[in-house]
């Protein structure tokens, strides 16, 4: 236990004392011990006067001569004063933030709605702080809607989410696409069209096994392309309104396209 010993003024002992403090303390800078003094007859005031100030355990904090009050780690605490006479004391939170981390939630289909964030504070000796507040935001509104951990897709787009607790920083790129389709197969003989608005979109096709296959992209014909595999992906811009038209593989062959998968992207 430290205790720390000031002369003060031979004035007459207050009705009430109450030290003042934030809730919690995120940082080892000092932060000012703010001491409010009631008189009988009501009414209030902050001394100025030096103080007797006893900080225990004070392994945790520590308190200045200048009243001046200093978290040494994570922890609680307990602050107590004595003003002539009359005491009174108040919990001591630290809680040091070291480091703040956002998770990526990948890219998000705007058609499955909200998606809850998960973000993690830990202090110095890398322990998570459950009780500290912090703030996501994203500095493209457009894309996604933040709100607490909920994050809500509103239009195909990117951005990045800033995660803040205390001095510590996170970011991480947010993707919000859109289906067009998703997991839809193809049989024997079948062609299957997709009217597109201007935009990028993103095709993969799975087949049952190694083959050629035409991706034909009406309306931008620099993304046309034919290849032999059993996977195939195409990321094609659409200037203006066209269609990407796919067909059956193998005119003949009983086994079809496993799966379609056209993604709006930003």
């Amino acid at each position: 236990m430290t205790l720390l010993a000031f002369t003060a003024c031979q004035k007459s002992p207050p009705a009430k004392v109450e030290i003042q403090l934030p809730d919690k303390l995120t940082s080892k800078e000092p932060v000012p011990i703010t001491v409010r003094l009631s008189g009988e007859h009501g009414g209030s005031e902050v001394t100025r006067e030096p103080q007797n100030y006893t900080i225990e355990p004070d392994s945790v904090a520590s308190v200045s001569e200048a009243g001046q009050l200093s978290c040494k780690k994570s922890g609680d605490a307990k602050l107590s004063v004595d003003v002539r006479g009359v005491g009174a004391s108040a919990d001591v939170r630290c809680r040091i933030i070291s480091a703040i981390t956002i998770e990526d939630p990948g890219p998000i289909p705007l058609d499955d709605g909200p998606v809850q964030l998960v973000v993690s504070v830990k202090n110095e000796a890398g322990a998570v702080l459950d009780d500290v507040s912090f703030d996501v935001s994203a500095k493209n509104k457009g894309p996604a809607k933040i709100q607490g951990l909920t994050l809500t897709p509103q239009a195909v787009g990117e951005t990045e989410l800033v995660a803040k607790a205390g001095s510590a920083k996170a970011t991480v790129k947010v993707q919000i696409t859109k289906k067009i389709t998703n997991g839809l197969s193809l049989n024997k003989g079948q062609r299957v069209s997709y009217l597109l608005d201007p935009g990028t979109y993103r095709l993969t096709v799975t087949l049952p096994e190694e083959r050629d296959f035409e991706i034909k992209w009406s309306g931008a014909g620099t993304c046309n392309q034919k290849k032999k595999a059993k996977e195939h992906e195409s990321v094609c811009t659409m200037s203006n309104k066209g269609n990407l038209i796919l067909d059956h593989p193998t005119p003949g062959d009983d086994s079809g396209i496993d799966s379609i998968v056209v993604m709006q992207i930003p």
